[in-house]
Order: structure tokens, then C-alpha cells, then sequence
């Protein structure tokens, strides 16, 4: 819900220090995570939520500086969203039949899941004035680094949905 309005305003694919010094509403709150991740912790998998609430994004990149400066995987990406927030909360509120009646306005509201876009989730280099980009807190290279390290345990998890952006 959060990146479809982002989305919407006419955001585009930022490095998360930008998107959080500019106060950009794109990020899940703890307790929103917290209540994602029994999704993920099933024994057998036949309990796991149909439209899983993590889906990890892979796109390629435009350029190394900006994923996507016209924002076409961004706008490309939206009409996705919008259809898993309805498919999720038409299955989590107990819709069989796809021809039952629901207010998509009311269905985004209570469709709650994680989009990870690597560019806006995990903290870039910030300082590109030099021949090599670099950061500027060393807290946030060694939160990338964590990140990067274990980025296989997001797009393998058998709960995570991987959507693939090849175009």
C-alpha cells in the first residue's frame, strides 16, 4: 500500500538514507513485520498464505547510479501490487469465489505486505563525489554488508514470492 502510493505521487527508486531523510512512508513498521512473519515459519508449507506477504523484487538495473530514472519498473510494477493487495485480502477476508463483490479501496487497506527492492531497502554508497562511490556512515557499509551476505536467505525462503522484472 505504502510503495502504490509512493508509486502514485510520482516517487521514484531512491537509496533508503534519501527516502528516510526526506520522511518517505515506504518502509514497514516492526510490528507490521512481526505480524508477517508467522507466514514464514510454517513446518509444512500448507498452511503458508497463498499470496505470500514478502515478495522480493529482481529487476536489472539502468544504470549503476539509477535502477530506474524514468521510473518505467516502478510504473510497471504498480498494476502488480495493486492485484497481489487484492488477491491477498480477498483470500485472507475468506473470498472463494473471483466473482464475489469487495471494494478494492477497502481491500488495500487491510492487504499488509513487504515489497524488498534492494536499491530502496538496503543502504547505498552516499557519496559519489569521488572516482569510487562511498558511505558516509560507517554503520550503514556495515549494514549493507550484513544485508548482502545474507540477501539469498530472502529470495530463496520458500515463503518469499520473487517477482522478476526481465524486461
Amino acid at each position: 500500500r505504502k510503495l502504490v502510493a509512493h508509486i502514485d505521487g510520482g516517487g521514484k527508486m531512491a537509496i533508503r538514507q534519501t527516502l528516510e531523510a526526506a520522511g518517505t512512508d515506504v518502509f514497514l513498521d516492526a510490528a507490521t513485520v512481526r505480524g508477517l512473519l508467522p507466514e514464514l515459519e510454517t513446518k509444512d508449507g500448507i498452511n503458508r498464505c497463498t499470496f505470500s506477504g514478502v515478495v522480493a523484487l529482481s529487476y536489472a538495473w539502468v544504470t549503476p547510479a539509477d535502477p530506474d530514472p524514468q521510473r518505467a519498473q516502478l510504473q510497471a510494477l504498480r498494476p502488480v501490487l495493486v492485484w497481489w493487495m487484492c488477491e491477498r485480502a480477498r483470500r485472507k477476508r475468506g473470498y472463494k469465489n473471483s466473482n464475489s463483490p469487495f471494494k478494492p479501496d477497502a481491500t488495500m487497506q487491510t492487504a499488509d505486505f513487504g515489497v524488498f527492492i534492494d536499491f530502496m531497502s538496503m543502504f547505498q554508497p552516499d557519496d559519489t563525489t569521488g572516482a569510487k562511490p562511498a558511505y558516509t556512515k560507517p554503520a550503514e557499509q556495515a549494514s549493507f554488508g550484513r544485508a548482502l551476505r545474507n540477501i539469498g536467505l530472502l529470495y530463496g525462503h520458500v515463503g518469499t514470492v520473487v517477482y522478476k522484472m526481465t524486461e
